[in-house]
């Protein structure tokens, strides 16, 4: 029997030109996943943590079955250099993830 992924693992973040693209996987909802979104809800300058909220558009998309699991993508043109960590909360608040931010090299900024 395959073990079951875990999901705490899945969240990444990368720099892509000058914005940092943090992507992971959740099973938080039965549903094909090309409208979940992270939002952004907080800045931590003492820890260097940003914390997303992932979101969910329930009416848009039509039932998969319960074992659905996809990627969420999300770009950020706005990260202070302080952010080192990035953290992902469900809606209820519940913490899905998290991962480190790479620093940004010279050659993401062009």
């Amino acid at each position: 029997m395959p073990r079951p992924m875990d999901l705490r693992d899945s969240w990444q973040a990368a720099w892509e030109r000058k914005l940092l693209h943090v992507s992971g996987t959740t099973n938080l909802y039965p549903n094909d996943f090309s409208t979940a979104q992270l939002r952004f809800d907080s800045d931590d300058k003492r820890t260097g943590t940003r914390t997303y909220r992932l979101g969910f558009a329930r009416d848009k998309e039509p039932f998969c079955d319960k074992d659905r699991v996809g990627p969420v993508h999300h770009y950020d043109g706005y990260v202070p250099r302080h952010i080192r960590r990035i953290r992902v909360l469900s809606a209820d608040g519940t913490e899905l993830g998290t991962c480190a931010v790479p620093p940004l090299t010279p050659d993401a900024s062009t």
